[in-house]
């Protein structure tokens, strides 16, 4: 009876496994699809090439300041599939403000082209914190310790930057554009929206009340589930990718560094309210940004321009 049931377990065991390797390979065997702004090389920045901890090195660009006195360094971090000219409609806004700029290829993307993983992979992982690590390492090397660093990320690279602040002390600031909603990093307090709508009875005894206590009573009921779910995504598809992923929601929450998301109103990745819902997760309450009129790779016109000066604004203010 007991080898009966032991081999019972076995077979199940080898499906679920078998089950999670079917998926992470739908899932990572490709890179995904998704509509990047590309960009030409740009021939104005230093090239450089910084070492990493596995003994590779990274592509990236330097650009200096045009300013007399330099105020700070900005590292950009690009989306997923991008590369590290994508911070191309930012650099003279950046500069001209008296910033210098560092942009660098991740592990897999643009001229990095060793990575740990074999692929890149649409969730945050060690080795692209540990890319930024290393950024950071070459920009203290280059300017000194004292210097304050922000860090610009866009789609993909704005949920690192994010977890990079939670990890690194040395961030000073740090700039969203376009934030991908992940997991719970974007999950909507239906409590909250319960306490502003039971300031009367006559709430409390509309529908819209009982479907929110319903959805408030069935996500405290999912939380350990989906906590647990995260905690298996995490670690057997990486397993199978090669690569360990971080968890987000504990760097977020770490994060104390002065926050400035910047959105477009036409975003179709994230919504609106999703964006809302992230920052009210967050301590500090950061600063949003939503740009009329724009989209996350529309980097063109007086909305963008204007948007420009809101973040050359934000890391001057930062720095005081």
């Amino acid at each position: 009876m007991m080898v009966a049931l032991g081999i019972l377990l076995r077979i199940i065991a080898h499906l679920f496994l078998l089950s999670a390797r079917t998926r992470s390979c739908r899932l990572f065997s490709g890179t995904p699809w998704l509509p990047l702004s590309v960009h030409p090389p740009r021939e104005d920045g230093e090239c450089v090439a910084i070492p990493t901890t596995d003994g590779q090195f990274l592509s990236g660009s330097f650009f200096k300041h045009t300013t007399r006195k330099r105020k700070g360094v900005v590292l950009f971090c690009h989306e997923l599939n991008g590369n590290r000219f994508g911070v191309a409609p930012y650099v003279e806004s950046i500069v001209s403000a008296g910033f210098d700029l560092l942009t660098f290829d991740f592990h897999g993307h643009g001229e990095s082209l060793h990575s740990p993983g074999g692929y890149p992979t649409p969730l945050v992982a060690v080795d692209d914190l540990a890319d930024v690590r290393a950024a950071i390492d070459w920009i203290i090397g280059k300017t000194g310790p004292e210097i304050r660093i922000g860090v610009l990320g866009m789609g993909k690279g704005a949920t690192i930057a994010l977890c990079a602040a939670g990890s690194d002390p040395r961030v000073t600031s740090v700039i969203l554009d376009g934030p991908p909603p992940e997991r719970r990093l974007f999950e909507k307090n239906c409590w909250d929206a319960l306490v502003r709508s039971s300031r009367s009875l006559v709430n409390t005894r509309s529908p819209r009340y009982v479907l929110l206590l319903g959805k408030a009573v069935l996500y405290t009921i999912s939380c350990p589930f989906s906590i647990l779910k995260s905690a298996w995504q995490r670690r057997i598809l990486g397993y199978w990718c090669g690569c360990r992923f971080v968890n987000t929601v504990s760097l977020v929450k770490s994060v104390r560094q002065p926050i400035f998301i910047v959105h477009g109103n036409v975003e179709s990745l994230t919504r609106a309210d999703q964006i809302h819902a992230f920052r009210d997760r967050m301590a500090g309450r950061p600063r949003v940004w939503f740009v009329p009129r724009i989209a996350k790779r529309t980097h063109a016109g007086a909305a963008f321009e204007d948007c420009c000066r809101q973040i050359t604004r934000f890391l001057a203010d930062a720095d005081n």
